[in-house]
């Protein structure tokens, strides 16, 4: 952004050396808006208005000075201007609609969908955004048949991900799966898309496809901490020996996320690295005494420890001070086992 801001300073420069050029005055605003100096773009896009007060792109640029400036208002009577001298102008259609999303006016978000299917049939963002009204007022059936519509014409990883997302609303997991894997198959590199597709298969227990996503991911993002931390859950729960070093290596990543220090202390804690994986666990729920599932592990890392008062303690203050979490049945039979 600061280098931003110095090009703007320079154009800006320039601009004063060369105030009769328009194309100088243009290429300024456009860098004050990159560079977030967004009242003087709105100033020099006015200013070069004045003489060309037919041109849609100038007013789509207003738009998004005024938008980027919070004014609402302004940036939608600038890109409705920029609609009145070119009613198929893509960009302009585009941002109206995705400030009518923001506002949550599905009705009208609809009806541009229509304008830009009938403007742009080539494009699949008409259907796109039918979708994305449809799915905001939760017609999730007609959602999907938009999407389905946008994927026909154009692919992408966003289409595939919502297409997913509904089939799997709809309890229609083979169709859901069997599309994001081949989306994911056609494009490897969308690693987005893989790990939703192994978070929802590490979800339903399809742990050995999971594990094959998760280290299919590391290979390009080999420090993601969400990653490690959940693929080193599975290789626990697999009794593959790379659990500790894949915990390890989210420890040394994500130390400082109370959820990284759960999986890690309690991996080493089942792998009779008793001691060590006690202090991380006391290290996260200090962090995060509100996470039941962590104090739960710190109470079985204590009995391990051979400190049971201490776990009993810890188990009784959890059960009194919360009333439901899902470990409650676990917690209340450690700790009738303690007495």
């Amino acid at each position: 952004m600061d280098s931003a801001r110095s090009i703007a300073c320079k154009r800006r420069d320039g601009y004063s050396n060369n105030e009769n050029s328009p194309q100088a005055l243009y290429e300024l605003g456009k860098v004050q808006l990159a560079a977030g100096q967004n009242s003087n773009a709105i100033h020099s896009f006015n200013k070069l208005l004045i003489k060309a007060q037919n041109n849609p792109e100038l007013h789509f640029l207003l738009g998004k000075a005024y938008q980027a400036e919070g004014n609402s208002a302004e940036a939608t009577a600038a890109w409705n201007q920029s609609l009145k001298i070119k009613p198929d102008y893509l960009q302009a259609e585009v941002a109206l609609t995705e400030d009518l999303l923001r506002e949550k006016r599905f009705d009208e978000v609809n009806g541009r969908a229509l304008s830009l299917q009938k403007n742009h049939p080539k494009s699949s963002l008409g259907f796109r955004f039918e979708g994305d009204g449809y799915r905001g007022q939760k017609l999730n059936d007609k959602a999907l048949s938009a999407y389905e519509a946008a994927y026909k014409i154009r692919p992408d990883s966003y289409l595939a991900q919502q297409q997913f997302l509904l089939l799997k609303h709809a309890r229609k997991l083979d169709s859901a799966f069997l599309l994001l894997e081949k989306w994911v198959e056609d494009n490897p590199n969308d690693l987005g898309a893989t790990l939703m597709l192994a978070m929802s298969h590490q979800e339903i227990l399809h742990r050995e496809k999971a594990v094959g996503y998760y280290e299919n991911i590391l290979k390009k993002a080999p420090k993601n901490v969400l990653v490690l931390n959940n693929l080193a859950w599975l290789y626990q729960e697999l009794g593959d020996k790379r659990a500790v070093e894949t915990a390890e290596k989210a420890l040394a990543v994500g130390e400082d996320k109370p959820e990284i220090l759960d999986t890690a202390g309690w991996i080493l804690i089942q792998n009779n690295q008793v001691n060590k994986g006690l202090i991380i666990l006391q290290q996260a729920a200090v962090q995060a005494p509100h996470i039941a599932a962590i104090r739960v592990h710190l109470s079985e890392a204590l009995v391990k420890a051979g400190r049971q008062d201490e776990a009993k303690k810890e188990l009784t203050r959890l059960l009194k001070e919360k009333k439901r979490f899902v470990e409650r049945k676990e917690a209340e039979k450690l700790l009738n086992s303690l007495r």
